[in-house]
Order: C-alpha cells, then structure tokens, then sequence
C-alpha cells in the first residue's frame, strides 16, 4: 500500500458508517453511536475500528475534512498533486510496481490487481478510471 493512502479493510462496513453520517440514522446495527462525525483521525480511526470496518491510516494524515454533498451542491474531491504524480512516477518508471485494484472492481469487473507484469499504458488507464470513478461517483 502507498504510504499516502487510507484504506478500510472491510468496505460493506465503512459504506454504512458513511450511510449513518449521511442521514443520522443508524445503518451500522452495533447499538454504537456513529451519527456524530469523527472531529479528527484519531476519533475516524476508533470508529472504524469498533465497527469492524478496520482502518489503515498512513502517519502523514495530521487532519480531517468531511464534507457533505447537498442537492445543490457538487462537492469534487481531488487527489492530492504530490501523491498522484509519485504514484503515476512509480507506475512508470518502476518494473515491479503493482496496483492494488478495489475488491469491488475485482467482483463486478472481473479486473484484477495489477502486477508487476502488466504493461504500464495498462497500470496507468486503471489508475485513471480508479480515480475518475471516485472523484466522480463517491458522493452524488
């Protein structure tokens, strides 16, 4: 996993703490509170954790920002610049660079994690749809 990179271990889980953030009703089932939003990463972290979602949270994340779209506003999240170049870079220049594919990718696409045989102009078009896919369809 890049060092730059938040990851939940079980995304049915993290899907419905969002859900509960979103509309402030329960969609977890654990009888824990989880429609107060998490003020930082530490308090992110614990949620996640005590749902089961599970968290892998890189050391450089220092703050939080949630950000709720509304019916008249489009919220679009975009990667961070120094990020998206060091991984394009490694996807480039890197013979044993490999990417790791959503799960969710792999179960409705058939797509798999890319490894270090697969071409780079092919790593790099996942890696765009990866990113197009989120930045466009993460909260409408």
């Amino acid at each position: 996993m890049p060092a730059y990179m938040f990851k939940v271990v079980n995304m049915e889980v993290w899907g419905n703490i969002v859900k509960t953030w979103a509309t402030g009703v329960d969609h977890v089932g654990d009888d824990s509170n989880y429609t107060v939003l998490p003020k930082d990463i530490p308090e992110l972290v614990a949620q996640l954790n005590r749902a089961g979602a599970g968290a892998e949270m890189p050391d450089s994340y220092k703050e939080l920002q949630i950000v709720q779209s509304t019916a008249t506003k489009l919220v679009i999240k975009i990667p961070d610049k120094a990020a998206l170049e060091a991984a394009e870079a490694d996807l480039t220049n890197n013979p044993n660079a490999t990417m790791d594919v959503p799960e969710y990718y792999k179960i409705e696409f058939g797509a798999h994690d890319m490894d270090p045989a697969t071409p780079v102009a092919h790593k790099l078009l996942v890696q765009a749809i990866v990113i197009g896919d989120y930045t466009i369809r993460h909260c409408k």
